[in-house]
């Protein structure tokens, strides 16, 4: 899943939503269709558990796209190493959440 790329986006689109109420995204289709309510929702900060259990101000409790981020930087960076069997083997086990990780 190279859907990765599109998480700075989410990124620039949730600060102009939660930093200018009357901002209306291109993806905001219809009420129901709206990635503005998708990005300001309870689930898209901390995967909508760790504000619950570690309070909404915790350093962890970080939009969800900004995980994606730091996943694809470090899947990114295991990639431009040498393949060694422990780099392989830490990117074999990364790779079911690059399915996931869209999903959030």
């Amino acid at each position: 899943g190279y859907i990765g790329f599109l998480d700075p986006v989410s990124v620039s689109l949730s600060v102009l939503v939660y930093t200018h109420s009357n901002y209306l995204a291109l993806c905001d289709l219809h009420q129901y269709i709206s990635c503005s309510r998708v990005l300001t929702s309870r689930y898209s900060k901390g995967f909508g558990v760790i504000g619950e259990v570690m309070g909404q101000d915790h350093p962890l409790n970080q939009p969800n796209c900004i995980y994606g981020i730091l996943y694809y930087l470090i899947y990114l960076t295991l990639d431009t190493m040498k393949q060694t069997d422990t780099v392989k083997k830490i990117k074999f086990s990364l790779s079911p959440y690059s399915a996931l990780i869209p999903l959030l």
